[in-house]
Parts: C-alpha cells; sequence; structure tokens
C-alpha cells in the first residue's frame, strides 16, 4: 500500500526532551552491535517518521519498539542480525559499518532508508583534449573516505579531487572516438538528510590505522557538491574503535540525545559528555550529521512504497 507524509525540518529534531539512560549489555562482544543501535535510536528521523510493517525483521520497526521500551539486551535484534547475516560468528567481534550497512538496508519501505540515508554521487569524466563530458550518477547510504589527512574536510577534498588519467588508465572519449588523457572527479549531486561517513580505517589484513583525524561540530558541503550551494551539517552521534584490528578491541559510541546534551554510552554504562570531549576523541570510525534545514521551507510529500 502507498502512503504519503509531509517532510520538513520537524523530522531532523526532536520532538521529546528526554535523557539518554538506558544502556546494551554486552553479551559475548556485542559492543559492535550495541554501539551502532545506539546511534541509530537518536538518529531523529527514525523516531518522528510514522511508520508500520509487517515484517519480522524490519530494522526500523525494531529500532522504535526498543526505543520505547526498557530492554537492557537487544535480543530481537541479535537474532535478526545473527539469523539474516551468515558471515557473523556469535562470540566473535564483527565490524560496526557492516553492521549499519545491513540494518539500513533492512528498513521497510526501502524509500524510508533511501530517504533517511541516501545521497547520489556524479562521477565524470572529462576529455582533455575536446572537453567531451561523461556521467555516471551512483546513489549511496554512506561515504567512505581514506584516513589520508588529519582533517575531516581534507580527506573530502582529497576524496573529491580532481584526477588525472593518462597512459594505462586513459578512457575511451566519445568525442574524440579514441582513448585520450582526461580529467575524473566525484562530487555530491544530491545530499541526504542523514550524512554518514564511514572511515577506512582497516586494510584487507584487517589491522587498523590508527592515525588521528578531526572533524567539525558543523559541516557545509558547498564546496564538494555539483550545484556548489550552502548545504549545512550538524553533528550528532560517532561510534569510535578502539584496538588494533577490526576482530579485536572494543567499540563505543557519543550520541546527542533529545536534550541536546551530549552522552557517551559504553554498552551499559550511559554517562554525560560534552562536545569539547567528543571532537577531541580522535579515533572515530563512524560519523553521523543530519541536514540543518531552515525553519519555515515549504513541506514537500514524500511517497513511501
Amino acid at each position: 500500500m502507498d502512503s504519503s507524509i509531509p517532510v520538513d525540518f520537524s523530522l531532523l529534531n526532536w520532538s521529546i526532551n528526554s535523557t539518554v539512560t538506558r544502556g546494551l549489555k554486552n553479551i559475548q562482544n556485542t559492543c559492535f552491535i550495541n554501539s551502532t543501535l545506539q546511534c541509530l535510536l537518536y538518529t531523529p528521523p527514525i523516531q518522528n517518521i510514522p511508520h508500520t510493517c509487517s515484517k519480522k525483521y524490519c530494522t526500523l520497526s525494531l529500532l522504535k519498539e526498543l526505543f520505547t521500551s526498557d530492554a537492557k539486551i537487544p535480543e530481537k535484534f541479535h537474532q535478526f542480525i545473527y539469523t539474516k547475516t551468515k558471515k557473523f560468528t556469535i562470540d566473535q567481534q564483527e565490524d560496526a559499518h557492516e553492521t549499519l550497512r545491513f540494518l539500513i538496508e533492512h528498513i521497510y519501505p526501502k524509500t524510508i532508508g533511501d530517504f533517511i540515508f541516501g545521497g547520489t554521487l556524479q562521477s565524470s569524466v572529462k576529455c582533455k583534449k575536446c572537453s567531451y563530458e561523461s556521467v555516471v550518477l551512483e546513489d549511496f547510504l554512506d561515504l567512505s573516505l581514506e584516513v589520508t589527512h588529519f582533517t575531516l574536510e581534507d580527506c573530502l577534498k582529497n576524496f573529491c579531487k580532481r584526477e588525472t588519467l593518462d597512459g594505462n588508465n586513459r578512457c575511451y572519449c566519445n568525442g574524440c572516438k579514441r582513448s585520450t588523457d582526461s580529467y575524473k572527479q566525484f562530487l555530491i549531486s544530491a545530499t541526504p538528510v542523514v550524512l554518514t561517513f564511514h572511515l577506512k580505517r582497516f586494510g584487507n589484513n584487517g589491522i587498523k590505522d590508527k592515525s588521528n583525524m578531526t572533524f567539525p561540530e558543523k559541516l557545509d558541503l558547498k564546496q564538494f557538491t555539483k550545484l556548489r550551494r550552502k548545504e549545512e551539517y550538524e553533528l550528532y552521534a560517532v561510534l569510535v574503535h578502539t584496538g588494533r584490528s577490526c576482530r579485536a578491541g572494543h567499540y563505543y559510541c557519543y550520541i546527542k540525545g533529545p536534550d541536546s546534551l551530549w552522552y557517551l554510552a559504553n554498552d551499559l554504562i550511559i554517562s554525560k559528555s560534552d562536545l569539547k570531549k567528543v571532537l577531541n576523541d580522535r579515533s572515530a570510525y563512524i560519523i553521523f550529521y543530519k541536514k540543518i534545514i531552515e525553519k519555515g521551507l515549504p513541506k514537500k510529500k514524500r511517497k513511501y512504497v
């Protein structure tokens, strides 16, 4: 059945004013699940969008149920994740980014997950000789960045920088009708409601890149977008990994509660934090921003099928 709801800035802001008090128990290396769930639980659109679903395993339904319960052990999520994700092994530390992607991809109807987390990348290849340009659009749920620089902004600049394709990397030009030297560049063509950055800290061998990286409370994507217009975001959650590899160590997270205060969620332990502590934790693995939308903008109708 089709349904439509009004989508406006209110979906990005909490309609309640409550503290964060409920931790989640670590059952045999489930900190990767706990920290991922806490970040999703305190993503405002997830709680604000009206939703009903008849599926047994729907991330959005389970998150709404968990948010309003007093459960310390997210048993339904354990069953969901280990049943549906064959490569995850009970009792073993798993990757929080893989867990996040799995949970987002199991939001039904899928258009809700796409609306909250989905954006579009534009990949363009421009011939140096005739300026013919080919463009490919690709949807994304998060952006994976190499940890090559000290700041998030510089990592984004590296991601979006123009690179030269020459020699063996030449591309076929439909204008010149032959392979030519060209420029390739990524830009964001459609920005998401919730912008998630995954920092590529783990290599193929699983060993962690422990490079420190800073990130801002507010981020403007203007220089990284196709239209070069103001696109402001505000930090609301940071998932952190400590340890030397993706299969070892520990996950915890910082979340900004409905009361606009920062909290440290470390399994069962919930403690008050502050923005300075959040920004000074240089071991971030996944960073969550929500779009800042000016009040008074006209409502749009968005269909969820």
